[in-house]
């Protein structure tokens, strides 16, 4: 019994506390955000910010009903289903049915404008005090109305946005006067605060766009009450606080003419002597940068600044697909956080610019999990739904990062120069016959080892700046100076290693190369036939099994390495297969070898005769054209300068200044 009389008890509390909830929903004003509409054409863009202008975030069908978050002029941002925000077009959505009616400005029943009579009103985004706050309005300020609901106003705000205010904290009064506007130029005012922020509109509640200091001009092109919209020297145009402005005096220009000063500089971006456009990395799922010195965020496509960095500044991006868009057809945005709090959405490059003033300028990236420190600007580019990071800088400094990665900087200076030269030559050759559109070279092995700022050594800057300009040349036209680390005692032929022929790449034994402390002679690798077969999976060979391995032919250089091999065994659906592997260099990167090899030895099974495993030996470290790094180590210990090593690994180059090349 006594249970009974329990489980009544809280039948009866929990029927209160729905009939409380239930009456809370009909009694109470809507929850911030509840205004919403419905969307009425048939596929609607959804952008990043309230405009055309803004990226593509998503789309929308007609007939979704979206909550409203806040009202721009003609357009709207609004929650999606999966919790993110964006605008829409206020002309392609309506109220839902059953919404409050609204009045409409110019039905004779409304005033053209209200005055605000409390000392300070907040405005909503919606006709109650339920709505979110959008902002607010001090005594005095004069509002025009663009319709009313019950006792609410919408008003037109002076950034061309709408908000509701209490019609019980305004009063009914004649129309605004518009806003004041002059000439580009007909009014100056000068700055009286020390550094001051610019706005995106007229208040303290738009976003800072940037920032002046004490004594700089600027043309007012415009007043709204107590801001001036100003023409900077970018040629952009700004909102500062007039009372931290004030009006500039005409300054004489000889012979009785007075008029405004010269503007002082923007940001300028710095322009760079031969850049190189450095991929940092083509697939990054995010990243973070700070700088050091003067940087702007630039629009990469309209070349627009968007925000003009200061030290401590922390930016954060992301990739993510637009809602609304398909797996199949995905649309992808760059969302941009600046000390974690949003700051943009953008589907175009953004490039972190480097400024022309300013002293030891650099950025901090992390795109991998540890921040590392670059010169120059760095690029920001939507791929394939990751990011691609460029660092873009001169070329000489572009080198101060490559040669100690290439070459250890205790080494001797006249291999560290050789080194710098052949790095130089490549780079340069890049430049001008590199076939990826947003880059020249890669920051690894691939093309040759870049590691920014923080790998830079004094001997390896020296050796940079004491070989500076210098190339190595071929006929007037720079010739591709490959390189790598040990050649095994043979240099080879390009048209074995890879296919082209390169005059400069010619095979010959190297006595150098073998110096005491090279530890790459006499490696040796051994392969069961199922590595073997995941080896070639591994480069896009559909081997499951492989049965045997052919010799099919050897470099020419008089090192008998292997250039051409030929697998046999069976593909994953148990057909047979066979596949030739063209050149040294493809052998090599398809088994994972240190260099091309020399000798392949096959084993059997005793019984069925069946083979079981190979083993490749072979000299050497890298693809053995060019000059070896351990050569020119041994060279430059012989007291041979950096032309006579170039001479030796590069025959028929010359060294000359980059401005010789006649043919680039």
């Amino acid at each position: 019994m006594l249970r009974m009389k329990v489980i009544l008890k809280r039948l009866i509390v929990l029927c209160l506390l729905v009939g409380i909830a239930v009456a809370l929903v009909f009694l109470l004003p809507k929850a911030a955000g509840a205004e919403e509409v419905v969307v009425t054409g048939d596929v609607v863009n959804l952008r990043g910010g309230p405009g055309t202008g803004y990226a593509v975030v998503g789309r929308v069908t007609k007939g979704q009903q979206l909550a409203v978050l806040e009202r721009r002029g003609d357009w709207c941002q609004v929650r999606l289903s999966s919790g993110q925000a964006a605008w829409i077009a206020g002309w392609l959505v309506k109220a839902p049915a059953g919404s409050p009616t609204l009045e409409a400005s110019g039905s004779g029943t409304l005033p053209t404008a209200v005055e605000v009579t409390g000392s300070y009103v907040n405005l909503r985004s919606g006709p109650g005090t339920g709505y979110a706050r959008v902002g607010g309005a001090s005594r005095g300020t004069r509002l025009a109305v663009d319709g009313k609901s019950g006792e609410w106003y919408r008003v037109r705000l002076q950034s061309g946005s709408l908000a509701w205010i209490a019609g019980w904290l305004v009063k009914p009064v004649a129309e605004q006067q518009p806003p004041q506007r002059g000439a580009d130029g007909d009014e100056e005012v000068v700055v009286t605060g020390d550094v001051v922020n610019l706005r995106g509109g007229p208040g303290t509640g738009y976003a800072v766009v940037g920032r002046v200091t004490k004594g700089q001009r600027l043309a007012v092109l415009e007043r709204r009450g107590d801001w001036c919209r100003v023409r900077l020297s970018s040629g952009q145009a700004a909102w500062i606080a007039g009372w931290l402005v004030k009006k500039a005096e005409p300054v004489s220009r000889g012979d009785g003419e007075t008029g405004g000063t010269p503007q002082p500089a923007g940001f300028l971006p710095r322009v760079f002597a031969l850049p190189v456009r450095a991929a940092l990395s083509t697939d990054a799922p995010a990243a973070a940068w700070s700088v050091n010195g003067n940087y702007a965020l630039v629009n990469g496509t309209t070349g627009e600044v968007l925000f003009q960095l200061q030290k401590g500044d922390v930016f954060t991006v992301t990739v993510a697909r637009a809602p609304g868009s398909s797996v199949v057809e995905a649309v992808y945005t760059m969302q941009v956080e600046r000390n974690r709090l949003p700051f943009g959405v953008f589907t175009g490059p953004l490039v972190l610019a480097e400024g022309q003033d300013g002293k030891d300028n650099w950025f901090n990236l992390n795109a991998d999990g540890s921040f590392r420190r670059y010169r120059g600007n760095l690029t920001l580019r939507l791929h394939e739904g990751r990011l691609l990071l460029v660092n873009e800088l001169p070329l000489e400094e572009y080198l101060y990062g490559v040669v100690p990665r290439e070459m250890p900087a205790h080494w001797p200076m006249e291999a560290l120069k050789a080194q710098a030269v052949a790095a130089r030559s490549y780079a340069y050759y890049m430049l001008k016959y590199g076939s990826n559109q947003f880059y020249d070279v890669l920051s690894t092995q691939a093309s040759q080892v870049y590691g920014g700022l923080d790998a830079e050594s004094p001997r390896t800057t020296a050796a940079v700046d004491g070989t500076r300009g210098l190339v190595l040349m071929e006929g007037g036209r720079v010739v591709p100076a490959y390189f790598h680390s040990s050649n095994g005692g043979w240099v080879e032929n390009s048209e074995d290693v890879w296919r082209e022929y390169v005059g400069v790449s010619r095979g010959k034994p190297d006595p150098y190369d073998r110096h005491p402390e090279n530890q790459h002679y006499g490696w040796s690798v051994r392969y069961s036939v199922y590595e073997l077969a995941d080896c070639l999976a591994a480069a896009e060979y559909g081997f499951s099994v492989v049965t045997e391995v052919y010799v099919v032919e050897r470099t020419a250089s008089g090192s008998s390495r292997i250039k051409r091999v030929e697998v046999v065994g069976f593909d994953r659906n148990g057909q047979p297969q066979r596949q030739l592997l063209g050149n040294a260099d493809k052998v090599r990167k398809v088994f994972s070898l240190k260099s091309p090899p020399s000798v392949l030895s096959k084993e059997y099974d005793p019984v069925s005769g069946q083979l079981t495993a190979v083993t490749f030996t072979g000299n050497g470290w890298g693809h053995c054209l060019g000059m070896s790094q351990w050569g020119a180590r041994a060279m430059a210990e012989q007291g041979m300068g950096f032309s006579a090593i170039l001479s030796f690994y590069y025959g028929g180059a010359t060294v000359g200044q980059v401005g010789e090349c006649s043919k680039l």
